[in-house]
């Protein structure tokens, strides 16, 4: 796979929130011929720039996952004010 693809998959996946300067620049350094979907996501999910942030057991948007740690932090009416500016939902 070659590096602008495996990104415009990230970006749909993940959405406009994922750091596309930081998930580029790891990636640059890996050998991609021989690498699938599930292993870059692995690599981006140990270095941080994407996973389940908000422990909720799924992997969403960043955007998402933003919501939901605000949620928690921040508790109920607070949270959920904080995650609607974040998430727009």
């Amino acid at each position: 796979m070659e590096l602008q693809q495996i990104i415009d998959q990230l970006t749909k996946q993940f959405g406009p929130g994922l750091n596309v300067a930081q998930a580029t620049k790891l990636l640059e350094g890996v050998d991609l011929k021989n690498i699938d979907m599930t292993q870059v996501i692995n690599l981006l999910t140990k270095a941080g720039l994407i996973g389940d942030l908000d422990g909720d057991g799924k992997v969403e948007s960043l955007a998402d996952e933003a919501k939901g740690v605000a949620e928690k932090v921040l508790g109920g009416g607070l949270g959920s004010i904080v995650g609607k500016i974040l998430g727009g939902k």
